[in-house]
């Protein structure tokens, strides 16, 4: 089965999945693929000292958002590959990018117009993984094939992530006879008529208690 995770920007998804992939690991199904967890700035708790207005005060840029009372700022993107645990820096946003000068208007982010500016490079070492992925041995192990997230450059403009996509297309096969993807809310129809056939069945989800039992029920069978 294909599960397309999707919710409005910023409403927990990727943190939602890395929760569910931490626990079937505890079950023996491993998550092979790409998560893409956030990098934040903290301010300090709303009225508090050293608060700023605008809630973008001087915390430390950290992975993710977590605790009452702050408010929190995206600054970039990291790529974290599965199931070896690579992690680098994949994406910074627009405005900061522009700020120290380093976007180029040949990368596929910037002629897309994205608000994230993507280098070419990261974007290749991405597919390089999931080339590898591709023509990896099956008897491995049971797995869940995982891509966060497919946004306008795969479904849209044909770039990308183009590797998972292609892998994508190929449907379930034995090594990955499950996967999740992400996808935001606007290209969701787009998303269901692209792997619909590919993979037969295609259960869309949302980052609740509900999709985490099914997602956790269906794939644990395998393990």
């Amino acid at each position: 089965m294909l599960f397309i995770l999707t919710g409005e920007i910023q409403a927990g998804k990727t943190r939602w999945l890395m929760r569910l992939a931490d626990e079937i690991a505890g079950l023996g199904v491993i998550c092979h693929g790409l998560l893409t967890p956030g990098v934040w700035r903290t301010s300090e708790p709303e009225g508090g000292l050293g608060s700023e207005p605008g809630g973008k005060s001087g915390g430390e840029p950290g992975c993710e958002p977590g605790g009452e009372g702050h408010r929190y700022e995206k600054l970039g993107i990291e790529a974290l590959l599965l199931p070896d645990g690579r992690r680098f820096s994949f994406a910074k946003r627009q405005d900061l990018v522009e700020q120290d000068g380093t976007d180029r208007a040949d990368w596929q982010s910037s002629q897309a117009g994205l608000g994230w500016v993507i280098p070419d490079e990261a974007i290749h070492a991405v597919n390089r993984h999931f080339d590898e992925l591709a023509t990896s041995i099956s008897g491995k192990g049971v797995a869940l094939l995982v891509v966060d997230e497919l946004g306008i450059l795969e479904l849209l403009k044909g770039k990308g992530l183009t590797s998972a996509v292609q892998l994508l297309d190929s449907g379930g096969r034995e090594l990955y006879q499950h996967a999740l993807i992400i996808v935001r809310k606007d290209l969701l129809s787009v998303a269901v008529e692209r792997f619909s056939e590919a993979w037969g069945e295609v259960s869309v989800i949302t980052p609740d208690d509900v999709s985490h039992a099914l997602v956790l029920d269906t794939i644990t069978r395998l393990a």
